[in-house]
């Protein structure tokens, strides 16, 4: 959360499989959390997103590059590589494709990054959501040690 691992590009440095994060919610120089996306070229991406025409969810849908970035930051991040095998471009654009119209979400387990992961190496990871946990994880024993020490 906060950290920004890619690097901002433009889309003649993105290549078909890329993972595109765009950073959002901006307070000061931190951004709380980003949105992912496949590249699938022609500046065009394949994303887990919420649904515009006045229903509620998310569902996977392909938008041009730049509407879904807004003005966002345009971030290309394939950082997990360095963990994870990718699979072929064809490959992660087949699974990509795939999973147009899922409307599935959970926040936890099955949102916009688990996505863009599952399609690029087949296992669905979400470092915000890890590195969420670890906040709150540390911040339930923080709290806990307070009110242990004040009681005695």
């Amino acid at each position: 959360m906060g950290q920004m691992i890619g690097r901002c590009v433009a889309t003649e440095d993105m290549h078909q499989g890329d993972l595109i994060e765009i950073p959002r919610l901006h307070i000061g120089p931190w951004s709380f959390y980003s949105h992912w996306t496949v590249y699938i070229g022609n500046k065009l991406v394949i994303h887990k997103g919420h649904i515009t025409n006045g229903k509620k969810g998310s569902e996977v849908r392909i938008q041009s590059l730049h509407k879904f970035a807004g003005k966002g930051k345009i971030v290309k991040n394939n950082s997990l590589d360095k963990k994870m095998r990718p699979f072929h471009p064809e490959t992660i654009l087949t699974r990509a494709l795939s999973k147009i119209g899922d409307d599935s979400y959970n926040i936890f387990t099955n949102n916009c990054e688990h996505f863009a992961t599952w399609c690029r190496y087949g296992i669905p990871v979400s470092e915000q959501v890890i590195t969420c946990i670890r906040y709150c994880k540390y911040s339930a024993v923080c709290i806990i040690s307070l009110i242990l020490f004040r009681q005695m």
